[in-house]
Parts: C-alpha cells; structure tokens; sequence
C-alpha cells in the first residue's frame, strides 16, 4: 500500500466489482494526508447473493446560493452549489421534537426470496463544536413499520479528530453492526430514519473556512443471499485515510479470491463519499487495469473519471429517488452504485486472483472510511443439510426433550453447489457432549468413503471421493446413530443433562482454484430454498434415575407432543445464521410427519412444575415497556428480590426464567423480542453474581400464552396488553 499523509478530508466510501466504498473528504486549508487507520477487514461473506447501501445526508443548505434569503433544507436541492457558498442547517424531516437531524433512505430488494446476512451502519460528520453536546457513537434509527426511533449506542470510533489540533472540521466517523437488530424486524425492507447524527451547522459556528466542510451522511451496508445471482466474494473493510493534493496516491487489494475460468466476468462499484464537490474537480478513484497492468480511473454517467466524488447519490448514474430529501446535490456526501464496465474483461480478468484499487487526486480532498468489494469467483461450495430423527422418523424438534438411552439419526444430504469441481473434501461432524456414537449404524452410500471416529475429540470425520462432489455429482446421503448417555455419575452441573448439536463442517479444495474452503452445514432449507441453521440444546429427563446427588435437576418437563406436529418454534437459535425469509422453526412442511403420538420413551414421569418463586415471596409482575426489553427501574426492584432469595433463603435453587410480550406486532417478532426479554433478566442475574449454572433457561414465548383475552385482533387498554408483557421464575 503507498502511505499518505493528510489531515483533512473524511469520507466513507463502499467499494466492490460488487465493490463498495465510504469515502470522506473536506476541503481544507491545511494540505497534507495520512493514514490514520489502515484499512482492514471488518468481514467478508462468500454465497450466492448481492450487497445493496441505503443512504442520505443530514446536512443541507440553510440560504440560497448567492448566500441570501432562506431555503429550506428538507427540499431537495438540485443545482450545482458548493456547501462552502451558503449556511449549512440541519435536514430534519421527521417533525419530532426529540430530535434535531434526520433524514430518510428506503432499502429495497428485488427478489422475494433474499437472506439477510450483513447490515453495517455507518455514520460521519463534522462536529467542530468547542464543545460537544452530543454523544458521536449514538444516534437513533427508526425502522420499517416503527412508529418511534430506537436509540443506537455504542458505535465503534473508527476515528475521531477532535483531540487534534491541526483538523479543522474535527471530523469523526462511527460504525454499528446492525444485523440482529434487522433480522428481528417482521419485514426490514422499507423506510429507514437516522435521526440526531451529531454535526456542526452554520448556526453554531459561522466561521467562514469552517465552511468548507460542514457536511455529513450516514450508510447502511447491506449484504443478502440469494439462490438466483451469480456466487461472489465480499467484502468490507474500514478505516480512516486521507487523500489531498500533495499526498501521494494511496492504493489498496483484495485477494483470496478466483474469478470463474470462462466468460464475463462480472461486478460492481458502490462509493460513499464525504465532502465531495461537484465544482472541484481532480478526484480520482481507479482500478488496476487486467489489459494494460496500470490504473485506469472509474467512472459512470454521473461521476466523472476526473471529478468522481461529486456530491451525489446514484444507481447506475441515476439519482435515487426513495429518500427524503432526494437532493441531486447532497453538498458533500456520494452514495454511488453501479455496474463495472469491464469491456473485454480489461478490468478483471478470467482466474484473476486479486484485484488492485487506488485513491488519488490532484485537487479536491476526499477521505475514505471503508470500502466494500464483490466479484463473481469460481470455487466448489460444499453443502451439508443435517436432519436429527428419532427411531420412528419423526423428526426431533428444537425443544424436545430426550429420554436417557435413547437413540437419535444424523442423516446427512451432501452436495456441491459451486462451480468448480471439489477435491479433497473431508465431512467432521463433533458429536455432542453427552450421546454414544454407533459405529455399526453408519450407513455409507459408497465403500469408497472412508470414515474415521476419533473417541478423544467426539469427531466423526468422512473422506468423501472426488467423483461424488463435481459440479455434476447427484446429491447424496450418510447417516448414522447416537445414543443419549447419562447416568447419576455423570451428572455434575445442567452441561450434563443437555445435548447440544454443533454445525457440521467441510474442507475442501477445488480442481481449478485449490485454495482451501472451509463451510458449515444446516439443518433447514427455508421458503426460499435457502439454508439456515438452528442449534438445538435438547434437556434430558433423569427423573427416573433417581440420582441422589441430582435431585435439583429432576423436574425438567417431558414434552408433551400434539397429533400434528405442523406448528414449532425455533429453540436457542443463532440469530446471526437466521434468515430473514424463514418462517418455519427448522422445519419445512413438506418434513412434517403426522402422527398421532411422539416418540416413545422409556420414561413414565408425571413431574410436573408447580411452583414458582411468586409462590414464595411478594414478587410483584416484571412489565417491559411496549417494544423494549431494557430492564426498567421499577424490573430491578423486583429482580433484586429474586437475588436476594436465591442468595439467602435458598442457595440451591434452580430456576427457568420465562417471558411473554403481549399481542401487538408479527409473531415470529413478538417471540423473538420476549427472547430478548429473557436474555436480559438472565445477564441482570449473572451480573448479581447468580451463577449461571442456576439458571436453567431462559426461554421467550412471544405473544403465544396471554393471561387474558387480549389476542391478535382484540382491542384492548394498554393496562391489559401490558399484563401480557410478563416474567416467570419456575422452582426447578
């Protein structure tokens, strides 16, 4: 990388063939750059999909060009003005008193059948304020279908000049990992607000060079998988660089990667930039060219080679118009998205390994902040779908529970869904702590897979033939049993009575490209013939073990089993690996087997849970405020009774925490915000130093056991859908 030095200029630039860039500059007096923070990489996805960004400023101008009268900054601003000719305000759209900035970008995704994987959040301005009122790693967002703003905390840094003396416009700029926050939502496409982004307005400081560069944006990245687009290699890496005049031209890579053998190979550039002007022109963003091994400069209908970061946000050389305001001139802040012209393959080649990118200018500052970057590769993907049965076919659900002794199938469906031939490929599956592996089960579809179970790591490793993982190769399936072992001299703490599944893993190599691979596998294939994983943590019943030394971990609830086995809810899932297009609990109808009993087990047990710790002390409801699961001043009181009486009155007991929301909202939110609701009393516990080995579960039912009629469609007083929104401490 050539180093530079500059102190000036922020940007926030995405960059991809899919690339993507945040890019940040100010116009500056002061002319030097510099490399505050190298960029490095914040994460990096390889699938079938595509990435989008959802943009806008919170900065407009506040007079007319000549610099008088008064515009309004909500009005989308069209003509061809510096933000260093006129007053810069505040953009602010919402008409809510609590907030001082905000401004609106809508996300939309094409294809219906799409997987949410990656939201990052990206804010920056310049906050040249003597001395700041507001917090740079918080500010809100209002999501699809919300009414009120949500406030996020916690931003990283990525860097901030307050504390330097030489930055003028004290620029910072903030990064926040959102994805949790979107899979949760009953739809994530639509609207999305970001509101009081700290910045500088001429209001505050009229200072004529402040001027310059008083400006600022916020980007969401988005990254989804879809079945239908060509596989690609993404990435996205931040930091913070500076670019000027004087500085020598900074460039960067992406490697690790192959592009396909034949053909076109095909991608595209995004580019967030900060404090670009459309008047100044010398700025530059360029690719090392395959055809003549130096760089050529990128460009597109509305961003020129030699004024590329110009003020603007664009698809494919159009102004996006699904936000508010919709300014053809955003003053200083490119969200730019299009399609790489790469004639021939002259840009990126055919096996193309890396791919070269460079900042330079010889006028007009910019800075960068991040930089994403996709291209259609060419390798093997190696699936594997993980299906747990019990001796009678019927599938094991999420929060079964299990008899001692009792036998469960791993049938495994692999295949290679890439595009190149796989070779080398080796299937470990880590069998759970507390089950028996059945060697005289395992049913192989060739003798030519070589199996291997090594006792000390519980891994059961599978050397499968080339010929069966070409891109041609039918699927194919490996099944094998496991027995549940537990016994009373086994059982030291909860670990001991619960077998939780891991991801099944590959690694493997391609015919052509013989890097390394590694994936995981899944145990369900969604709406959308997507993948997605559910990791099960499934109690074992020992109340007929009768182990002395165990009698507080008796009473776990045997399940009881309906005739029709349609309707499950995702246990202890891992949400990041959750898509946003799923709607079964890991099952698909057409694996639903009805019956008219569940697996039998040897267990006879009646245990029932009959007491709670309401039974014991005057503990008075926990309620959440409505769309929260922060604990509340009025929760910790109560709480703090809960610790004080497995403290002091009863040292050995074992509790299962269990929450309910009321009925406003989807279902599938609703359960997973009760979840939240009981993962945050769980840590409340921890943090009173309750162990952890106390505590059972915490489990959310959603909106699913109301304690009155206040169910879906029933209009009711926000005191009786508050009851709904309720805490349960079972006696275990």
């Amino acid at each position: 990388m050539e180093k530079n030095i500059i102190r000036k200029r922020n940007l926030t630039r995405f960059q991809t063939i899919s690339l993507l860039i945040i890019i940040c500059s100010i116009f500056s007096s002061v002319a030097y750059s510099q490399v505050e923070v190298p960029l490095k990489k914040r994460t990096e996805f390889t699938f079938k999909g595509d990435f989008k960004f959802v943009s806008n400023t919170i900065l407009g101008k506040v007079s007319n060009d000549d610099g008088t009268g008064v515009f309004d900054p909500n009005k989308s601003y069209n003509d061809g003005g510096l933000n260093n000719q006129f007053q810069m305000g505040f953009i602010d759209i919402d008409n809510d008193p609590n907030t001082f900035n905000s401004s609106s970008a809508d996300l939309n995704i094409e294809s219906e059948c799409n997987a949410i994987k990656h939201v990052g959040l990206y804010w920056t301005a310049a906050y040249a304020d003597k001395n700041r009122e507001h917090d740079i790693t918080s500010v809100k967002i209002k999501y699809p279908g919300h009414t009120s703003y949500s406030t996020i905390n916690g931003g990283q840094i990525i860097h901030d000049y307050y504390n330097d003396d030489e930055a003028l416009f004290k620029q910072y700029s903030c990064f926040k990992d959102i994805t949790e926050e979107v899979l949760s939502l009953k739809n994530p496409l639509g609207t999305y607000t970001l509101a009081n982004i700290p910045a500088t307005t001429s209001a505050v400081d009229n200072d004529q060079t402040l001027g310059n560069g008083l400006t600022g944006g916020w980007t969401m990245v988005v990254i989804y998988e879809d079945d239908t687009k060509p596989r690609k290699r993404i990435y996205v890496y931040d930091g913070f660089v500076n670019i000027d005049s004087k500085a020598k031209p900074v460039a960067f890579s992406f490697d690790n990667f192959q592009t396909i053998p034949n053909g076109a190979v095909h991608g595209r550039i995004g580019v967030i930039a900060f404090e670009g002007d459309k008047g100044i022109r010398g700025d530059r963003f360029q690719v090392m060219s395959n055809e003549t091994n130096k760089y050529k400069s990128l460009a597109d209908g509305t961003n020129p080679m030699n004024n590329f970061f110009n003020a603007n946000i664009t698809e494919n050389g159009r102004n996006v118009k699904t936000r508010v305001p919709a300014s053809q001139n955003t003053l200083g802040y490119d969200a730019d998205l299009f399609d790489i012209k790469n004639i021939r393959n002259s840009i990126i080649g055919n096996n193309q390994t890396e791919a070269k990118f460079r900042l330079s200018t010889d006028n007009d500052g910019y800075s960068v902040m991040a930089v994403a970057f996709s291209v259609d590769i060419y390798e093997p993907a190696i699936h594997i779908i993980k299906r747990s049965k019990y001796a009678d076919n019927s599938f094991v659900h999420p929060d079964d529970v299990l008899s001692p002794k009792q036998e469960i199938t791993y049938n495994l469906t692999i295949y290679n869904d890439g595009n190149d031939d796989a070779k080398n490929t080796v299937i470990k599956d880590v069998l759970p702590k507390n089950v028996i592996f059945s060697e005289k089960s395992l049913v192989l579809p060739s003798k030519k897979i070589k199996a291997k179970f090594d006792a000390a790591s519980r891994t059961l490793s599978l050397t499968v033939p080339n010929k069966m993982v070409k891109t041609d190769s039918e699927p194919f399936d490996i099944s094998y049993n496991v027995v549940v072992d537990t016994s009373c001299e086994s059982i030291d703490s909860i670990d001991d009575i619960l077998v939780v599944d891991q991801p099944v893993t590959a690694e493997f190599n391609g015919t052509l490209n013989e890097t390394t691979k590694y994936s995981e596998g899944y145990n369900h294939i969604n709406k959308c013939d997507l993948p997605d994983y559910y990791q099960f943590k499934l109690a074992i019943d020992i109340s007929e073990l009768n182990c002395p030394f165990a009698n507080r971990l008796v009473s776990i609830p045997k399940k009881q089993f309906e005739g029709d086995l349609a309707q499950v809810q995702p246990g202890d899932f891992d949400k990041r690996r959750k898509a946003n297009s799923t709607d079964s609990g890991g099952i698909t109808p057409g694996d639903i087997v009805k019956s008219n009993k569940g697996p039998e087990s040897p267990l006879n047990s009646d245990s029932k849970l009959s007491k709670t710790i309401n039974d014991l002390i005057n503990l008075n409801e926990i309620y959440f405020d409505f769309d929260k699961w922060d604990i509340t001043e009025k929760a910790e009181v109560e709480l703090d009774k809960v610790v004080s009486i497995m403290k002091d009155d009863y040292p050995d007991m074992i509790i299962k925490i269990e929450t309910h929301s009321d009925s406003r909202g989807g279902e599938n939110y609703n359960l997973t915000l009760s979840q939240k609701r009981a993962e945050s009393i769980y840590n409340y516990l921890l943090s009173k130093n309750i162990s952890e080995n106390r505590i059972l579960s915490y489990v959310g039912f959603g909106e699913s056991r109301p304690v009155n009629d206040c169910k879906d469609g029933q209009d009711c007083s926000e005191d009786q859908y508050q009851k709904n929104r309720r805490s349960s401490f079972v006696i275990m």
